[in-house]
């Protein structure tokens, strides 16, 4: 089938606040999905939020019973599994400011990266929260060889992010550096049609490098 605009080319634009938008607010605008919107009630509670450790911080969720009672394992606290206040959902909501109060003191006692360990081993949802080094020194990252560190001939050694598509048969590869400034205006003007006068002069008008 033909093109609406009948098999032209067409400018394409994307901005990067609308492409921020697209990809980061979709389950943030669905109280705003019908207009005009009410304004959203005062809850006063952040359910999934950051957590200070003894040396940075955490990021991570308790409102499930399996996750409540993963926390709690994981802090060495048991007893609060026989508190009634905590035994079920709604009691937990009732008295999440005691509650998440608790857990902001004991959470605190940890390092990053002892509480996580726990927490994942008793199945409490949590993760740390990472600083630039500290995502290219996490796990997942290196297992998934997020990022790679390519010599150049000219800068030494250069640190890239890996293509994030995964492609089964043809993957992404890493074939080029990026260019430097002028490095193929020859090229591509000679392969957009230019004449080797035409390029000169460009160069002689310093159109470019």
């Amino acid at each position: 089938a033909r093109a609406r605009n009948g098999g032209a080319g067409q400018r394409v634009d994307v901005p990067m606040l609308d492409a921020f938008a697209a990809y980061a607010l979709p389950d943030m605008i669905l109280p705003e999905t019908f207009q005009p919107a009410e304004p959203p009630p005062a809850v006063g509670l952040d359910i999934y939020r950051t957590w200070e450790t003894a040396d940075g911080y955490v990021v991570g969720i308790v409102i499930e019973d399996a996750q409540f009672q993963g926390a709690c394992r994981a802090l060495e606290r048991e007893d609060l599994l026989e508190d009634a206040r905590y035994g079920n959902l709604l009691g937990r909501l009732q008295h999440a400011e005691a509650l998440f109060g608790l857990f902001a003191d004991e959470i605190r006692k940890w390092p990053t990266a002892a509480f996580v360990e726990r927490a994942r081993e008793h199945g409490a949802p949590f993760g740390p929260v990472n600083d630039l080094a500290g995502f290219f020194a996490d796990p997942q990252v290196r297992h998934n060889h997020t990022w790679e560190d390519v010599e150049d001939p000219e800068s030494g050694t250069l640190r890239y992010l890996r293509h994030p598509v995964r492609y089964a048969t043809t993957p992404a590869s890493l074939r080029r550096h990026p260019p430097r400034l002028g490095q193929h205006s020859q090229s591509v003007l000679e392969e957009a049609g230019f004449d080797e006068r035409q390029i000169q002069r460009l160069r002689d008008l310093r159109v470019i490098s």
